[in-house]
């Protein structure tokens, strides 16, 4: 469910949580139409500019980083998910703060958004 404003998420009085309204508590709503594939994916591709940024190989980042080569090829290809512990490291390892992997993800959200 979308409610109408800028981004993935907007703010409303209504909705889950109801029973806040009156409350003057705002309920945050999420967007649907960005899935955890999409992310994933946005999440690798971010991963591998900021490694090419960086001028580091693989091999590289694996070894900051303490996972295996073959793991950071796959989180950087979307083949598989980054949990939060590690996303925490590769964000240490590459000198970025976590948000790096999700700043204007809400743009992707409103382009994904179907019409």
């Amino acid at each position: 469910m979308f409610i109408a404003g800028s981004g993935a998420a907007a703010y409303s009085r209504a909705g889950p949580g109801a029973g806040l309204a009156g409350s003057g508590v705002r309920v945050r709503i999420w967007n649907d139409a960005l899935t955890n594939e999409h992310i994933t994916r946005e999440i690798g591709r971010r991963l591998a500019q900021r490694r090419r940024d960086l001028d580091l190989s693989l091999a590289d980042v694996a070894a900051r980083c303490g996972v295996s080569l073959q793991q950071v090829h796959k989180y950087e290809r979307a083949q598989s998910t980054v949990s939060a512990p590690m996303l925490y490291r590769l964000s240490r390892c590459l000198g970025v703060p976590i948000s790096y992997f999700f700043v204007e993800l809400d743009t992707l959200a409103e382009i994904a958004e179907p019409a």
